[in-house]
């Protein structure tokens, strides 16, 4: 395949003809094999419905328990060196997510299968009508795009992480820790401790974007799926809209659709009740530890024009952006779904219908936003107030030490 054919299939959410000739369930399905490829090497595919726990589980949890063991460890021997202490707390809020995303993994293991199969049968269903099967499309390949902007994004960071000590080492002969977290009883001075903390530090850093990627497609896939669900929702307005105005329509055909539409509105609803219980107690704790991660590393950054916290400011700065935007995606569909109630022909429907209409738009302005475990919304207004939080806590470090 030459470039300008694989270019073509990265962005064929652009091109209008490939959207309507492609199927909603293949798409869907090319998601979820992506989606299985970052979970296998964490041992955490959910999807599958005979998950059980096997030796990549053992290593990523083993992975999490040596981390804070060993951050304990450097800690004590960093003890009253300040800013070493710092750079070893400075990633602590990646440790804190792993574990919480984990026992997320677990403890919703039937609503991420029940949503895994739900969806599919929706992307089944709705594979033999046109716009329906477009608008699935469409969010599928939308949401493959978001995800390697971010896959780049860590993949810079991380890589950045494994190559500034490995060429330090190389030209300068310098040993240059890859992270602030020592191993017990191996001194990072020495040749072997160095070479031994090193591949710990790669270990490390490979199961957390392994991690990270996988629990991020999960989160976009169930939560972006809005817009393609929403979409379907106001396709089928569109059909009631039309309906109305066909002369020869019969009241059977009318009432059916409405019926139709009003449980599609309920299953909306339902859906995104559900996101927001999920998901509320993730999203609280990865938007805290990212603010004390991008704090630290600012500082840390500031003072010491570390290349390595430079890095990892834009990881985490993408963390937060990503579950902001998700929330905002989610609040543009709810008012999209409210103005398309509005646009409908409501005033040609009996007063039997018009009564479900109302309850529909009184629904509708009271919808289910996801937000920072009850705490506050989830949107880029919230994104935006948080980052002056950063600033204004980042500026009295500064002016603290200054």
């Amino acid at each position: 395949m030459d470039i300008r054919a694989k270019l073509r299939r990265q962005f064929r959410l652009l091109d209008e003809e490939a959207l309507r000739r492609e199927r909603a369930i293949d798409a869907y399905n090319e998601i979820i094999v992506y989606l299985r490829r970052f979970l296998y090497p964490v041992g955490m595919d959910v999807l599958d419905a005979n998950f059980h726990w096997n030796w990549r589980t053992s290593l990523s949890l083993g992975c999490l328990v040596t981390y804070f063991s060993f951050l304990v460890y450097t800690v004590y021997v960093y003890w009253g060196e300040l800013m070493l202490t710092m750079e070893a707390f400075s990633i602590t809020g990646i440790g804190v997510q792993g574990i919480f995303k984990m026992r997320s993994g677990f403890k919703y293991f039937d609503f991420f299968n029940q949503r895994y199969r739900l969806l599919k049968a929706l992307h089944a269903r709705n594979s033999c009508h046109q716009e329906n099967n477009r608008a699935l499309v469409f969010c599928c390949l939308l949401i493959g795009v978001i995800f390697k902007v971010f896959f780049i994004a860590y993949l810079i960071s991380g890589t950045g992480f494994l190559l500034i000590p490995m060429y330090m080492y190389v030209m300068h002969n310098e040993k240059l820790m890859v992270l602030k977290v020592n191993v017990p009883g191996f001194d990072p001075t020495t040749q072997l401790g160095f070479l031994v903390t090193t591949g710990y530090h790669t270990l490390l850093i490979f199961m957390a974007i392994a991690g990270i990627l996988a629990s991020d497609l999960g989160i976009m896939l169930i939560v972006l799926h809005i817009v393609g669900i929403a979409d379907v929702f106001k396709n089928g307005l569109k059909e009631l809209d039309e309906l109305l105005t066909d002369e020869d329509r019969t009241d059977e055909e009318v009432h059916e659709k409405v019926l139709e539409i009003c449980i599609m509105h309920r299953e909306l609803i339902v859906y995104e009740e559900e996101l927001d219980s999920c998901y509320a107690t993730i999203v609280f704790v990865q938007v805290i530890t990212s603010v004390a991660c991008l704090v630290l590393s600012l500082f840390i950054f500031y003072v010491t024009q570390n290349i390595g916290s430079g890095l990892f400011i834009i990881a985490a700065f993408f963390q937060l952006l990503e579950f902001c935007m998700l929330g905002t995606a989610l609040t543009i569909k709810n008012e999209e779904i409210l103005l398309a109630l509005y646009d409908v022909r409501w005033n040609a429907l009996s007063n039997q219908q018009r009564k479900l209409w109302q309850f529909l738009l009184h629904r509708s302005q009271n919808a289910v936003e996801m937000t920072i475990g009850g705490v506050a919304l989830l949107n880029m207004e919230t994104f935006v107030e948080i980052i002056k939080t950063i600033y204004s806590y980042f500026a009295m470090m500064v002016q603290f030490v200054e």
